[in-house]
């Protein structure tokens, strides 16, 4: 029943609302963090107004639910007279009736939610908590113990929801950059699960993004979702996310879980997807099935909350991990010093903590809670929920004897962290106090922290380079100066990565080869080759030592090369199809080559040739362009002659090696003055001195 469907429903709501008005007319969160931890808002009343007004519209929530819903539910005139009832409760009046109907609306766990994604597969009982994900059988006590505390508490946070809606509004305290009382209060509570997913909307700032974009966006982001880069990491990691839960066991819930990862790795192609987004974006849809609203939740996560921490650097979660050892040294130095002594790598746990924010990590109620406030106000709350977790069990690391002992002292504290009131009450409470109260200093200590560490990444990215100058120096044919020069031309047109998706590909070979527009299919068959690990994309160093092959390579690494090209089904051996089709795309690089050469201004085909080190003298620096150049004829290919039995159960490479030579041979003799570009230079050129 709600608030609204009683008679005389001015009544409670006046006298509760009186009260807020007066306790939160001084917003801190330090004065909430100093107050103990109690499980119900009328406990709050109680507390703070002994009044007979009070004692009357009042009840603690800490009573069992049974006795609770019998006085609710018994007749008026089954209530005594007297003050208090025989087992200790206040006599039920009319009006402590109608404030039970008003502030204990009907339990509801999440596996009776509407449409609900936990409820666990049919014919199990037991082994799960109250979201379905599976517990460890040695926490099953702890768990039963824990999962009445939750229920109780449900009924608090729904109590307290409702109330804040009706007098506050959460938008536009977001908005305004509010952290007032009330709305901290919520959070130390933990947010009603079936209203979670909302909130995460709003708190994290998705909604304002959502809002600034176009209407279509996500649909348009989603047509182009096949040709994302990361799809087929995507689709193996869609299967090892959660995959004992039940709504991730359906086709539906992975379905959304796919759209949503591939959407991301298409709007932002630098980050693409990182392993951890896959756990993030799956806990977002549990608390929020609409994919489109899921989708711009975990943008905000990666984008605004989780500020470089799914770059190819990381550099967000280093310094966060960083500064949570500083932070663990000011607010726990004898525990700092423990760690000292066992030289524990801290960073080993709180990496997987940071990265998943909590998931998989702690229980469930307890990472839902945390999210809650994580939303609200950034990556530094798990900074101190983290602090929070080791200090409460510090007595028990710093009695460890040994590094492995105190590893698995942390994990143990990390997994049986069922009271999540508690932990958050904690944190609170150091987010008030001491240094870390200070926006300022926490600010400096990161800023110090981030210039630190970027400059040994610029350093170990100097090293990584010459390494890898000096290795491919030693792979390819061409001067350490025309590395630089090349990958420095890959890293200004792939990004930082250089890793060359085919379009990108496409486009560099046009730069330095002209004449590959016209043959499409010898680029779509070269990408094929360079696509070692078959994952869509090709590495840097597979394309320099393409490029080297094709430039400066002997003849046999060029047929080595056109042999591959030419085995579209990639199982060593040649049909006489695939000899044909791989004779007539060099056919059409050759008659694309054939166009006039432009005058005045540098080409953009000799800017690109500039990169792979074409000198003057090499075989492959004649012009195509010149006029008086001739090219092989339409008919001259003498495939035609080559007999049936040398496909005989296919042809092998080396036969193929000696073929091409006779071929070559005889395109000398039908056109002697053939030069050809780099990539024609695979049949007609020989090596170059």
């Amino acid at each position: 029943m709600t608030p609204s469907s009683f008679p005389d429903q001015d009544e409670q709501p006046t006298r509760a609302n009186r009260f807020f008005e007066r306790f939160n007319s001084k917003p801190n969160i330090a004065r909430h963090a100093e107050m103990p931890l109690q499980r119900s808002s009328s406990s709050i009343l109680a507390a703070h107004n002994d009044s007979p007004e009070f004692k009357e519209v009042v009840v603690s929530a800490n009573m069992t639910f049974s006795r609770s819903s019998s006085i609710a539910n018994m007749p008026a005139d089954s209530a005594s007279s007297d003050e208090q009832s025989n087992d200790g409760h206040m006599r039920v009046t009319p009006t402590l009736r109608k404030s039970l109907e008003w502030q204990q609306p009907a339990i509801m766990t999440p596996a009776q939610m509407e449409c609900s994604p936990f409820c666990p597969p049919e014919g199990e009982t037991s082994g799960r908590d109250l979201y379905a994900f599976q517990i460890e059988a040695d926490l099953g006590p702890l768990y039963e113990a824990a999962t009445a505390s939750y229920i109780r508490t449900f009924r608090v946070q729904r109590q307290e929801w409702r109330y804040f809606n009706s007098r506050h509004s959460l938008r536009t305290e977001l908005r305004a950059g509010k952290r007032s009382f009330p709305l901290m209060q919520l959070i130390s509570r933990g947010i009603p699960f079936e209203s979670r997913g909302m909130f995460w909307y709003q708190a994290s700032g998705a909604q304002e993004k959502h809002r600034w974009s176009r209407s279509d966006y996500y649909s348009t982001l989603m047509q182009q979702a096949t040709s994302s880069g990361s799809a087929q990491e995507i689709q193996k990691d869609i299967c090892r996310t959660f995959p004992s839960h039940p709504f991730f066991m359906k086709e539906e819930g992975q379905r959304k879980l796919q759209h949503i990862l591939l959407a991301y790795s298409i709007r932002n192609p630098v980050i693409g997807y990182c392993q951890a987004m896959n756990y993030i974006a799956a806990f977002i849809l549990l608390f929020l099935p609409d994919e489109e609203k899921a989708f711009w939740v975990l943008v905000t996560v990666v984008e605004d909350v989780l500020l470089d921490y799914f770059t190819r650097s990381m550099i967000g979660s280093l310094v966060d991990q960083h500064l949570f050892r500083a932070l663990l040294s000011e607010v726990c130095p004898r525990l700092d010093a423990a760690m000292e002594r066992f030289q524990v790598p801290l960073t080993a746990l709180t990496s997987h903590w940071f990265m998943c924010a909590y998931v998989g990590s702690l229980p469930t109620e307890t990472a839902l809670h945390i999210w809650d406030w994580f939303l609200l106000e950034g990556s530094d709350v798990l900074m101190y929920v983290g602090i929070a977790l080791l200090k409460n069990n510090e007595k028990s690391i710093i009695a460890s004897r040994s590094l492995s002992s105190a590893m698995d002292t942390i994990r143990e504290c990390a997994r049986i962290a069922l009271d999540d009131q508690r932990l958050i009450r904690s944190a609170m409470k150091l987010r008030s106090r001491g240094k870390l109260q200070s926006d300022k200093f926490l600010h400096e200590k990161r800023l110090s922290i981030y210039k630190e560490i970027a400059e040994q990444l610029e350093t170990k990215k100097a090293q990584k380079q010459k390494q890898q100058l000096m290795r491919l120096q030693k792979d390819t044919h061409f001067e350490i100066e025309e590395l630089r020069a090349l990958l420095d031309y890959l890293r200004a047109t792939a990004g930082s990565d250089m890793v060359i998706a085919p379009p990108l590909l496409a486009d560099i070979l046009a730069v330095m080869w002209p004449a590959l527009s016209k043959c499409p299919e010898l680029v779509r068959q070269l990408f094929r080759v360079l696509d070692t690990y078959n994952n869509g994309t090709v590495a840097c160093s597979n394309l320099v030592s393409a490029l080297s092959v094709i430039a400066r390579g002997t003849v046999q690494e060029r047929l080595g090369l056109m042999f591959s090209c030419f085995d579209t089904d990639e199982d060593g051996l040649l049909s006489r199809a695939d000899f044909s089709s791989g004779l007539e795309m060099l056919r059409l690089l050759h008659k694309g080559s054939a166009s006039p050469a432009s005058s005045g201004a540098p080409s953009a085909r000799n800017r690109g040739r500039a990169f792979i080190g074409v000198r003057s003298g090499d075989t492959a620096d004649a012009d195509p362009g010149d006029a008086n150049q001739q090219y092989p004829p339409s008919d001259w290919w003498p495939v035609t002659n080559i007999p049936d039995d040398a496909f005989a159960g296919g042809m092998g490479e080396e036969a193929f090696c000696e073929l091409m030579e006779q071929c070559s041979e005889a395109a000398r003799a039908v056109c002697p003055d053939v030069a050809g570009d780099p990539l024609a230079a695979l049949l007609f050129s020989r090596k170059s001195e």
